[in-house]
């Protein structure tokens, strides 16, 4: 794996934040888990109602612009999905499916000039905004900065898309470096309370944090082997890497905290797709391999074309064939059979191989 510094810079830039509120009105409990960048984020959360449950992720792009909401909210003998997308070139596109129904396009129009999402009950999605136009630091700096906006609001449980012009003013500081931002829409108008990583702390009326829960937030850490596992030519003696195995584990961390073009093998099965979702959640350009997709990892059918620009494989398509019993062999032997899709992955990627880690499903599963 090769690179400059700058991706290690990235990634210790970042910082993951698991985040829980309660709302009264109506009761539920939310959560969230964020991977906070230096200019963007990823993150998915829940919550939960007397009536529903609703699941989302969300994606944004440079400046915490929103590219990719995906949501889902389920009741007593139905479902509802969206997925709300920015293109680089502003335009927004929303798909709405009920119930197992056709999906069908919403109408997006007067949205050109919105660069977030907003949806409904949710305390997370006010972070973007006061992000990108660093309200925090205003409010701290006693300043009285004014931002007017257009949201694309989403209402739940419906998940339907209607244009939200907002407002968003620094008013002054808060606790532990937080702020105290004023909002607006409409007729509504409240003070909400952040803290100094933009995020909601006390929304009145909507959210707060659940007596005797404590929000928490991990730095990702810049370990120095990390720094060396790019540029040193000793990599037994990284500082902080002690043997080979741990170098290794090191190693496979930055290859996925990166952005990756990855390919699942069993990517559309039961144990694939979720890690599928995980995977996109955290930014990577994802390939799901499949023998119904045509991709056969035996045969080498599909291989090539599927590897095309891959630099990481993840095998997930053991889990079934742990329970077949001789397949699991078959699938990991080192013999004759498996010779023309080692071919094939060869020549898709240019014989410098990728990497490529196999771990066999639990068999619990």
């Amino acid at each position: 794996m090769t690179g400059d510094s700058s991706l290690v810079s990235a990634v210790a830039a970042q910082t993951v934040r698991v985040l829980a509120w309660k709302g009264p009105d109506p009761v539920r409990v939310d959560a969230a888990y964020a991977t906070l960048g230096p200019d963007s984020l990823t993150a998915r959360g829940t919550s939960a109602v007397a009536d529903y449950v609703v699941d989302w992720v969300l994606e944004t792009g440079a400046a915490w612009v929103t590219r990719r909401l995906s949501v889902r909210t389920r009741g007593d003998g139905w479902v509802r999905s969206l997925e709300l997308g920015r293109d680089a070139d502003g335009s927004w596109s929303a798909v709405r499916q009920h119930d197992g129904q056709r999906a069908g396009r919403l109408d997006v129009s007067g949205l050109d000039g919105a660069l977030d999402c907003d949806l409904g009950l949710c305390p997370f999605t006010n972070t973007m905004p006061v992000l990108r136009h660093d309200l925090v630091a205003s409010a701290q700096r006693g300043e009285s900065r004014r931002v007017e906006l257009v949201m694309a609001w989403v209402a739940v449980p419906d998940l339907t898309v209607q244009v939200s012009p907002q407002r968003y003013t620094s008013l002054g500081p808060a606790s532990d470096g937080g702020a105290m931002i004023g909002f607006a829409s409409g007729d509504f108008e409240t003070t909400i309370e952040f803290d100094r990583d933009g995020l909601v702390r006390v929304y009145p009326g909507l959210a707060k944090p659940p007596a005797g829960v404590t929000e928490t937030s991990r730095p990702r850490r810049r370990s120095r082997s990390l720094v060396a596992l790019r540029h040193s030519s000793d990599r037994r003696n990284l500082a902080g890497v002690t043997s080979t195995r741990h170098l290794k584990t090191a190693r496979r961390k930055l290859i996925m905290q990166a952005r990756r073009k990855i390919a699942v093998a069993g990517g559309t099965g039961r144990v694939g797709r979720h890690v599928v979702d995980v995977l996109k959640a955290r930014g990577h350009d994802v390939r799901a391999m499949s023998r119904s997709g045509g991709v056969d990892v035996v045969t080498g059918d599909g291989l090539g074309e599927a590897l095309a620009g891959v630099e990481c494989v993840i095998d997930v398509a053991t889990g079934a064939l742990v329970r077949a019993g001789g397949g699991y062999r078959v699938l990991h032997r080192r013999g004759p059979e498996l010779e023309p899709g080692r071919r094939a992955g060869r020549r898709a990627t240019d014989g410098r191989g990728v990497h490529h880690r196999v771990r066999p499903v639990h068999r619990g599963l």
